[in-house]
């Protein structure tokens, strides 16, 4: 099937035009979706946790920065409503980051445990991104790709288009 070069333009421009639309939304409800950011100052042996309601099926996300230069070695992990240990992660360095998909919905309780000898200054970023924002942004990446494939054509058409009237 052959599709004329100024039919290419024209569906890849609105392909591109729509992608920058879905990943703009979707971009906007992840930045949106943060459920908490904030810095704590953790004492040696000291623990934070976040009360976080949560609803199944949305990815639950946890980024902590570490704002000193810390050898501590710290703990981190999500407890679910029935109290089952989720997503145990132990880190030392300039920090972690980590996400899981909520089995259940309720609230859940972020937990980040100092186990070193100094005090630590973190940022804490917790965030729940939906299956549909996730897939906004797929769909999004990939619509892009194939209207400048389209537009890409277009343009390489007209290319051989002036080469070939050059040679007459």
């Amino acid at each position: 099937m052959f599709i004329r070069p100024e039919r290419a333009l024209k569906i890849g421009m609105i392909v591109v035009i729509a992608a920058v639309i879905i990943l703009g939304v979707s971009i906007y409800g992840i930045i949106s979706s943060e459920i908490s950011s904030q810095n704590y100052k953790v004492s040696a042996g000291g623990n934070e946790n976040i009360q976080v309601n949560v609803t199944q099926g949305v990815l639950l996300t946890y980024s902590i920065f570490i704002n000193s230069n810390s050898t501590n070695n710290f703990r981190a992990w999500f407890t679910e409503p029935s109290g089952n240990i989720i997503l145990e992660s132990n880190f030392t360095g300039s920090g972690i980051s980590n996400s899981v998909v909520a089995p259940v919905g309720g609230q859940w309780v972020f937990h980040l445990e100092n186990m070193g000898k100094n005090s630590s200054n973190l940022r804490i970023h917790l965030g729940q991104l939906s299956i549909i924002l996730e897939a906004g942004l797929y769909s999004g990446i990939t619509a892009l790709v194939v209207g400048l494939v389209f537009i890409g054509y277009f343009f390489n058409m007209e290319r051989r288009e002036r080469i070939r009237r050059a040679r007459r």
